[in-house]
């Protein structure tokens, strides 16, 4: 990246650079609050027939409302009813459902104003592996995020479920505790999905390189399974197992797409290297024939 001291800039202009970033910094994060809002507020009051592939305003039903019912009914399978505790609670609870899809909706557009944000501190190689990057923690991001509401949440509430039948007593869940809940492990397994991209450029940044990635793997393996406990409650450890196995193997995926682009960044300075050596080499022989021609006409 360039140089921290004002990115490459006099020190004297250091300051006035320091308040244009924090105004862009202030700039995007509105942007992308404000695409944030708009997304939710199209999960809340969107016509929930949207859901069957069809546009309807007969019998309007609030998407977020749609969204509940179903995310009940897949999560939970109908084995139990879900409770509000006070009048707000409903009102909240619709909010929460309609943030969630609003904040999954603009993951693109988040990394995009990120990447915005920093592209002038970059230099153009590091532009094209920033780009990257970005692509890819979207894509991680999402794949996370399916695996949450397909596989481990349904797993994890069943498990749930089950050890409070088996105590025989009578659960009484609440409907803001089941969205928290659910908004905790999506954005939590999603995020965690996206730990290459950060290691890949830890080691771009010569933090880690692949050689201690490899003879350190036990210790990032453990660090993982962490991880994955702590964002998959279920006691079983079905969950974390199944969410263990692919990150264990876009760890080892990890390790090989970073050899190869510590192959290329190393061929790419020694062609620098060979570049810079090649044209003092000239401008050293520039000024020896300049020396030989001054001392022949002194001559």
């Amino acid at each position: 990246m360039k140089s921290s001291d004002g990115f490459g800039i006099p020190p004297g202009d250091y300051e006035e650079e320091l308040v244009s970033h924090l105004q862009e910094l202030v700039r995007r994060l509105r942007r992308i609050f404000a695409a944030i809002l708009l997304a939710s507020a199209f999960w809340a009051f969107a016509p929930g027939s949207f859901l069957d592939g069809r546009l309807s305003l007969k019998d309007y039903e609030p998407m977020c409302v749609r969204l509940i019912k179903e995310l009940k009914g897949y999560m939970l399978s109908h084995r139990l009813d879900l409770y509000v505790t006070d009048f707000s609670a409903i009102f909240w609870a619709y909010v929460a459902v309609s943030l969630i899809f609003g904040i999954l909706t603009v993951v693109p557009f988040i990394a995009r104003e990120i990447y915005l944000f920093v592209e002038r501190a970059l230099f153009e190689e590091e532009k094209a592996y920033f780009k990257w990057f970005v692509v890819s923690f979207c894509l991680l991001f999402y794949a996370g995020a399916f695996i949450a509401f397909v596989v481990i949440l349904p797993i994890t509430y069943g498990v749930l479920i089950d050890l409070v039948y088996y105590a025989d007593v009578m659960p009484i869940y609440t409907l803001d505790s089941f969205l928290t809940f659910l908004f905790i492990a999506v954005i939590g397994i999603g995020l965690a999905f996206t730990f290459p991209v950060f290691l890949t450029m830890l080691v771009l940044a010569g933090v880690f390189t692949t050689d201690d990635l490899r003879k350190r793997s036990r210790e990032f393996i453990f660090v993982l399974a962490v991880v994955t406990a702590v964002v998959t409650p279920d006691p079983s450890g079905i969950t974390m197992m199944i969410l263990l196995v692919p990150m264990i193997i876009e760890y080892y995926a990890t390790i090989s797409i970073a050899k190869r682009i510590e192959r290329k960044e190393s061929l790419r300075k020694t062609k620098e290297l060979a570049k810079k050596i090649l044209v003092k080499e000239a401008l050293h022989a520039v000024k020896s024939r300049g020396k030989r021609e001054k001392g022949v006409t002194a001559t």
